[in-house]
């Protein structure tokens, strides 16, 4: 039984080496431990005790939104929707462009997820509209990581602080909401003061 398991460990080491997905392999490692040791059942149990936590289950939640929404393509319809009514009025693009990741960042807690779905739409249509390459960038970074998904009561964050602070998860979003709208709003507009012409660097090379 001590050989099977050691036995286990190891391959699941070494699939973990040749990037096996993660979570697939320590779940099948543990399930074939969990069978070694007779008892196949501890692996559901120590899930099903685990999902009853506070956090376990609304974290998984919203995870689990955000993978059906990119996979279903509803997240790039979002980003689309949010930048509809600024696409045709320039000196909006640039303010209009860091909320709209703010907002996406709500529906989908994760900053990479977010400039991931935002970018290929934005950016473009920044360069477009004469913003250097650093401010577009920095636009975007800046949206994506604000913290809207701090509005979301599923994003771990607030599910920490809401367990620290004996709160509910909705009433610390209703908390967090006019701070954070109103900084985000006010970066908007600092960076909707920035210059829209390219600089030197950004121009294109004579002839090219």
């Amino acid at each position: 039984m001590l050989f099977l398991a050691v036995l286990i460990v190891a391959a699941a080491v070494v699939l973990l080496a040749r990037r096996g997905e993660p979570r697939l392999v320590l779940l099948g490692a543990g399930f074939l431990l969990c069978i070694v040791g007779g008892d196949p059942l501890r692996l559901p149990d120590a899930f099903a005790q685990g999902m009853i936590a506070t956090m376990v289950a609304p974290i998984c939640a919203a995870m689990g939104f955000a993978c059906v929404a990119q996979a279903a393509g509803c997240d790039r319809a979002l980003v689309e929707f949010l930048l509809a009514p600024v696409r045709r009025v320039r000196p909006l693009l640039l303010p209009g462009g860091i909320l709209a990741a703010y907002l996406v960042n709500a529906a989908i807690p994760s900053q990479t997820s977010t400039a991931a779905a935002l970018g290929p739409v934005l950016l473009p249509l920044l360069l477009a509209a004469g913003v250097g390459r650093e401010t577009a960038a920095a636009a975007l970074i800046l949206g994506a990581s604000f913290g809207g998904d701090l509005l979301s009561p599923g994003s771990q964050d607030v599910q920490a602080v809401a367990g620290a602070a004996a709160l509910p998860a909705f009433e610390l979003g209703a908390r967090v909401l006019p701070p954070s709208a109103a900084g985000v709003v006010v970066a908007a507009l600092v960076f909707g003061w920035q210059p829209r012409t390219r600089p030197a660097a950004d121009a294109d090379p004579p002839g090219g």
